[in-house]
Protein backbone atom coordinates (compact mmCIF):
# COMPACT_ATOMS: atom_id res chain seq x y z
CA UNK A 1 0.00 0.00 0.00
CA UNK A 2 2.90 2.20 0.72
CA UNK A 3 4.49 1.51 -2.45
CA UNK A 4 1.50 2.28 -4.12
CA UNK A 5 0.95 5.64 -2.48
CA UNK A 6 4.03 6.51 -3.02
CA UNK A 7 3.94 5.55 -7.17
CA UNK A 8 0.58 7.47 -7.32
CA UNK A 9 2.28 10.59 -5.84
CA UNK A 10 4.93 10.69 -8.60
CA UNK A 11 2.89 10.56 -11.00
CA UNK A 12 0.18 12.81 -9.74
CA UNK A 13 -2.80 10.33 -9.53
CA UNK A 14 -4.59 8.64 -7.29
CA UNK A 15 -4.22 4.94 -5.95
CA UNK A 16 -7.61 4.36 -7.25
CA UNK A 17 -6.56 5.59 -11.14
CA UNK A 18 -3.49 2.94 -10.52
CA UNK A 19 -5.69 0.19 -9.62
CA UNK A 20 -8.77 0.55 -12.29
CA UNK A 21 -8.01 3.30 -14.41
CA UNK A 22 -10.29 5.90 -13.22
CA UNK A 23 -8.67 9.31 -12.92
CA UNK A 24 -10.02 11.84 -10.66
CA UNK A 25 -9.59 15.34 -11.86
CA UNK A 26 -8.76 17.46 -8.11
CA UNK A 27 -5.20 18.95 -8.45
CA UNK A 28 -5.77 20.71 -5.26
CA UNK A 29 -4.41 18.04 -2.87
CA UNK A 30 -5.47 18.92 0.49
CA UNK A 31 -9.28 19.21 -0.96
CA UNK A 32 -8.59 15.71 -2.64
CA UNK A 33 -7.56 14.62 1.05
CA UNK A 34 -10.73 16.10 2.34
CA UNK A 35 -12.85 14.19 -0.03
CA UNK A 36 -11.06 10.85 0.62
CA UNK A 37 -12.58 11.32 4.39
CA UNK A 38 -15.57 12.03 3.18
CA UNK A 39 -16.04 8.73 1.13
CA UNK A 40 -15.59 6.57 4.50
CA UNK A 41 -18.12 8.94 7.06
CA UNK A 42 -21.66 7.81 7.58
CA UNK A 43 -24.84 8.76 4.96
CA UNK A 44 -26.45 11.08 6.98
CA UNK A 45 -23.18 13.17 7.98
CA UNK A 46 -22.30 13.05 3.99
CA UNK A 47 -25.57 13.76 3.08
CA UNK A 48 -25.19 17.48 5.00
CA UNK A 49 -21.55 17.73 3.17
CA UNK A 50 -23.11 16.82 -0.08
CA UNK A 51 -25.98 19.69 0.81
CA UNK A 52 -23.32 22.57 1.87
CA UNK A 53 -21.36 21.80 -1.28
CA UNK A 54 -24.46 22.10 -3.15
CA UNK A 55 -24.73 25.98 -1.64
CA UNK A 56 -21.37 27.15 -1.76
CA UNK A 57 -21.14 25.89 -5.83
CA UNK A 58 -24.29 27.76 -6.45
CA UNK A 59 -23.55 30.53 -4.51
CA UNK A 60 -20.03 30.23 -6.38
CA UNK A 61 -21.73 30.01 -9.91
CA UNK A 62 -24.83 32.95 -9.27
CA UNK A 63 -21.35 35.63 -8.18
CA UNK A 64 -20.11 34.49 -11.68
CA UNK A 65 -23.23 35.07 -13.49
CA UNK A 66 -23.41 38.51 -12.25
CA UNK A 67 -20.22 39.35 -12.29
CA UNK A 68 -19.46 39.19 -16.24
Amino acid sequence: ADALKAIADVLGVSADYLLSGDQVQIKDRELFKKFEVIQNIDDETKAVVDNFLDLIIRDFRARKAYAG
